[in-house]
């Protein structure tokens, strides 16, 4: 009785959590049509990124929404971004948590958006299942190494950039729905993690098994990515500016250690200036958690020493009836 006890006030001191791991992560890349003989280079399509991530009314889901603002945006440009492991959306994920406004539609394995005024794209959809491949000999082949990507866990979302308003181009918006990221509890503590967003090459590339051949128009890319589905050759999208923020209720808690570390003290937001960002790790403290489980566990230590004790008194109790009968058979005998 007294462990049961012990365990319904402390039941943080009986169990133990792993942390959760942050695998995958965001690839952004864009059509490219360069070919090995051109003398010209077009130059490399870029684009500031904000990311925000915050839990949805939908049981279980979190949605990570992006804001991509090109510089010199080219109409009709197809730019992609590839959602893998913590990061992929679940194709029977609600229809209304996808794109920027209501009317979503699905076909197979493919959610398309319909088109805003207010989004700096058109012709957004989601293709689940889709995959980006190392060209190489005329030949897209399976990657099983490369930073932010996990082959076979992927969604490839894609759009192409609007035609410009008068002159002005709006930022593209893109709304993923993702499985709420696991926290692992530590005490008081919540540790959490997030997949990188990634737009280089930061380590070796791998790739095994050939996935189906370049089609002709672009068997003299200079391109070393492609889109599975469609074989077109892409690009990394440079990004010189890329900001991340986990709207993350911090009134009754704190950030007792995150790497990197955040941008500010009370609040879980990053930047960077390097094209990357993650992966990162961060600890929330609960002061007043912690309170109540330092009561908690003085309780739950209470209740197991009355309880070891209970323990001593019964063997002590066992061991005088066994004395006491052994005499009274030797007086009998």
């Amino acid at each position: 009785m007294s462990a049961l006890l012990a365990g319904l006030l402390w039941p943080e001191g009986f169990t133990s959590s792993r942390p959760p791991d942050a695998d995958g992560g965001l690839i952004l890349l864009a059509d490219t049509d360069e070919q090995r003989t051109d003398l010209v280079r077009r130059a490399p399509v870029t684009a500031s990124v904000s990311a925000e991530m915050w839990q949805t009314g939908f049981a279980g889901i979190s949605m990570l929404s992006l804001s991509l603002t090109f510089t010199k945006p080219r109409p009709g440009l197809r730019w992609y971004v590839v959602a893998s492991g913590q990061y992929n959306p679940r194709p029977d994920t609600d229809l209304n948590a996808f794109c920027v406004g209501l009317g979503a539609t699905r076909s197979g394995r493919t959610v398309r958006c319909p088109d805003s005024l207010s989004n700096g794209s058109v012709e957004v959809e989601y293709r689940f299942g889709d995959q980006i491949g190392e060209t190489f000999e005329n030949a897209i082949h399976r990657i099983n190494s490369l930073d932010g990507y996990i082959d076979g866990d992927a969604t490839v979302i894609t759009g192409r950039l609007a035609p410009l308003d008068y002159g002005i181009a709006f930022p593209t918006k893109i709304f993923i729905p993702i499985p709420t990221p696991k926290r692992a509890r530590l005490g008081s503590d919540d540790y959490g993690s997030l997949a990188q967003i990634t737009t280089s090459d930061r380590g070796d590339i791998g790739f095994t098994n050939t996935l189906r051949r370049l089609p002709d128009e672009y068997a003299a890319t200079a391109a070393d990515k492609a889109i599975v589905s469609t074989g077109h050759p892409v690009d990394y999208i440079q990004v010189p500016a890329l900001h991340l923020e986990l709207d993350e209720p911090l009134s009754t808690r704190t950030v007792a250690w995150a790497s990197p570390p955040p941008d500010r003290a009370d609040r879980l937001v990053w930047t960077s200036d390097q094209g990357s960002l993650g992966p990162i790790s961060f600890l929330l403290h609960d002061p007043f958690q912690q309170q109540g489980l330092v009561r908690r566990s003085f309780l739950a230590g209470m209740f197991v020493s009355i309880g070891a004790g209970m323990v001593v008194v019964v063997i002590d109790q066992g061991l005088a009836r066994v004395g006491r009968r052994r005499r009274q058979a030797r007086r009998h005998a």
